[in-house]
């Protein structure tokens, strides 16, 4: 399935991200744009369920609203220039680790691992991190990792806990407050037919640092 005629439309929202432009184009994104992305994501849950666990859910569990909130937002643009959705057993708004991927101006965007995890997530990942400070190492150096992903994202506190400095010098991935991973394939891939086996293929390299970290979340 080729999506590649969202981009022109997310570049036009981009240059006219106001109500009225959007109200007129209101049934041209719901039929054209939002409507063939609802058809990837059902796919994708397909796809990612039949690689275990099994996923439970419906696009619109997983799909974020394209509309921004501006209330605490120096920026008041109203709409996103994208349409992103994060497949998880619990969808967009479940704890531990997810697959997420949006479409917009610039292309596909395809990321994974925790975003935001909880106060209590990144305790269990860090003492996880502390008992075995090799392990996630391996992971994230591991080549096809490195190659689509580069390094592990994520702030990272300034002032660990006592009980986790010990292990910073060896590991220093202890003193991230998120973890997640990202790669911009861009915009000829959305031409492909074959887009969700692409996806696919994206998250499989992806998916042994989701089960760490989603053994380390999801207890």
């Amino acid at each position: 399935m080729s999506l590649a005629h969202l981009v022109p439309f997310f570049e036009e929202l981009t240059a006219n991200n106001e109500k009225e432009w959007f109200h007129a184009n209101k049934k041209r994104f719901d039929k054209e744009i939002k409507a063939p992305f609802e058809d990837l994501v059902q796919i994708m849950i397909m796809l990612l369920g039949q690689e275990g666990p099994p996923l439970a859910i419906t696009p619109k569990d997983a799909i974020f609203r394209i509309y921004r909130d501006v209330r605490f937002a120096k920026d008041k643009s109203p709409y996103k220039t994208h349409l992103g959705a994060v497949i998880a057993p619990g969808g967009r708004k479940a704890p531990g680790p997810g697959f997420y991927f949006q479409i917009g101006a610039e292309g596909l965007m395809v990321a994974g691992g925790c975003f935001q995890p909880t106060k209590d997530e990144l305790l269990r990942i860090r003492q996880a991190i502390a008992k075995d400070p090799v392990a996630i190492a391996e992971l994230v150096e591991a080549p096809a990792f490195k190659e689509t992903f580069g390094p592990l994202r994520g702030d990272r506190n300034k002032i660990l806990p006592k009980e986790f400095k010990p292990v910073l010098a060896e590991q220093p991935l202890i003193a991230n407050k998120q973890f997640y991973y990202v790669t911009e394939p861009g915009t000829d891939i959305l031409a492909d037919e074959k887009l969700p086996q692409r996806l696919l293929e994206i998250y499989r390299i992806g998916k042994p640092l989701q089960q760490y970290l989603a053994a380390c979340c999801l207890v």
